[in-house]
This record gives C-alpha cells, sequence and structure tokens, in this order.
C-alpha cells in the first residue's frame, strides 16, 4: 500500500461522513461510502478494492446505528461480484459505468432491506428512497468518478 491509498482512505471516510451530515435532499443524503466503492472496484486492483471495501465498509458500520457486519457483508459481496464481472465492463462508456453503479446499488439497497427486515422485523428505509436515492446517487457518482480520474490517474489497474 502507497501512501496515496491511505490518503484516499481517510478522504472517503471524511466525504462519507460530511456528505451524510451536511447534505441531503428529501431527507435522503449521499451514499458517499457506496459511491466510493463502485468508483474503486472500477479502477483499481482487485486486491485493492476489497481492501478498501472491507475497510470502507467497517467504517459504515461503526458510523451507523444499524446492525454490525451488514455493510461488511454486502459490502465485500458486491466487490467480489464486480471483480468477477469486470473484464466484461468497459468503465470508459458512460452508459455500462451508470448502468453497473445503478444496478448494484439497487441490489445493495434490496439486500439491505431484506436483511434487516429478517433480523428486526421492520423496514430501515421509506418508500421513496427506492425512487430518489438510485439517481440522487448516480449523478454524483459520474460527478466523483470523472474527478477521481484526474486526481488519482489512469482509469486501469493501478
Amino acid at each position: 500500500m502507497k501512501i496515496k491509498d491511505f490518503i484516499l482512505y481517510f478522504a472517503v471516510i471524511t466525504l462519507h461522513w460530511w456528505f451524510d451530515n451536511n447534505l441531503t435532499f428529501f431527507k435522503i443524503g449521499l451514499n458517499f461510502a457506496f459511491i466510493s466503492l463502485i468508483i474503486i472496484n472500477l479502477t483499481l486492483s482487485p486486491l485493492k478494492a476489497l481492501f478498501f471495501s472491507f475497510f470502507i465498509a467497517i467504517f459504515v458500520d461503526f458510523y451507523s446505528w444499524t446492525n454490525f457486519g451488514l455493510h461488511c457483508l454486502l459490502y465485500s459481496l458486491i466487490s467480489y461480484f464486480i471483480f468477477k464481472i469486470k473484464k466484461n465492463i468497459d468503465s470508459n462508456s458512460l452508459f455500462s459505468r451508470n448502468l453497473v453503479f445503478l444496478f448494484y446499488y439497487i441490489l445493495f439497497l434490496m439486500l439491505y432491506s431484506l436483511i434487516y427486515y429478517l433480523i428486526n422485523k421492520y423496514s430501515p428505509f421509506k418508500w421513496y428512497i427506492y425512487f430518489i436515492s438510485p439517481i440522487v446517487n448516480l449523478i454524483a457518482f459520474e460527478f466523483f468518478f470523472n474527478l477521481f480520474v484526474k486526481l488519482y490517474g489512469d482509469k486501469k489497474c493501478l
């Protein structure tokens, strides 16, 4: 691991905390941890991506009030699935990148809600979160993906 990897990790943690507390749309905050999960999985090598996914999820689990370990499980699984289909994804294409993000974000929302419901017997989200949250996070994803590529370097595996 290089110094810029640790700087990236702490920047993701800080931005996730800031966006969650200060920037909301219809009581929906940007899920910056998930946005960075997809960006890092599309641009970095699989080992670095899994490392970041797991430790970002640990932070989100400590930060949130939900069941501990749920984010770690889902973020690690999503990171693994992206690794498996990464050779078939053209990350230079706007359409395929956004399609991957929307698919995995909606999958994350559904799996999170299902597991949370099975454990606690009530749903953690309101109905409008399933419709508004993917669109808001998709716009932020595209902005931060382009910013990441400009700041961090090439889009190939680093």
